[in-house]
């Protein structure tokens, strides 16, 4: 997502936007909508031990939680609630750009907000861990079907434009209208009038 990269830490691409509305914090954010995603588990757990103990925390570290596509086919990847991340003013997400620290505790926050469930989601309907490999071959599948939905699209584009040239349609005066010369013709048919 494009602020997510404003904060240092890029998100996956496989974000998603509950249905469902929840309590977030405060009274101002009961409206926000579950925004599910995956990070790696290993170092979620890496991250948690370092904020508690007080040990720094690198943005390499940070950002290696988000790189799936860097997971051994076998690392297990869980996923987190990042409605309270995004909601982030300007001033907060620049200091965690700045702060690796504050960058993992909002992510560690985030798997503590998809534990509690707020939604009161069914579990059912509520994403799970996954491998590494079952996150890819969803990935490439989710792909594929974007893929064959943008080519379904341009080929009832395609359909469009011959049904309005079967019509009698005359492009010709479609562009003149949308022109530089639009005015001009415009004032011309007014007068022929």
């Amino acid at each position: 997502m494009p602020g997510e990269e404003a904060a240092g830490v890029g998100l996956s691409s496989r974000s998603r936007r509950g249905s469902d509305k929840g309590v977030v914090g405060g009274a101002a954010s009961k409206a926000a909508e579950a925004v599910h995603s995956y990070v790696r588990q290993r170092i979620l757990e890496e991250l948690r031990v370092a904020v508690k103990t007080g040990a720094a925390v690198s943005k390499a570290t940070v950002e290696a939680l988000t790189a799936l596509d860097d997971a051994g086919d076998e690392e297990l990847l869980v996923p987190v609630d990042l409605r309270e991340r995004l909601d982030m003013g300007a001033a907060a997400r620049a200091a965690e750009a700045q702060d690796a620290a504050l960058a993992a505790k909002a992510y560690i926050r985030a798997a503590e907000l998809f534990a509690t469930n707020p939604e009161g989601a069914l579990e059912a309907d509520r994403p799970a861990s996954m491998t590494a490999r079952e996150w890819k071959a969803e990935e490439e599948c989710e792909e594929d079907l974007e893929f064959e939905e943008g080519e379904e699209e341009e080929m009832l584009e395609g359909e469009d434009e011959e049904e309005e040239d079967a019509a009698g349609d005359d492009d010709d005066k479609d562009e003149v209208e949308s022109g530089p010369w639009a005015q001009a013709h415009a004032a011309k048919r007014r007068r022929m009038a």
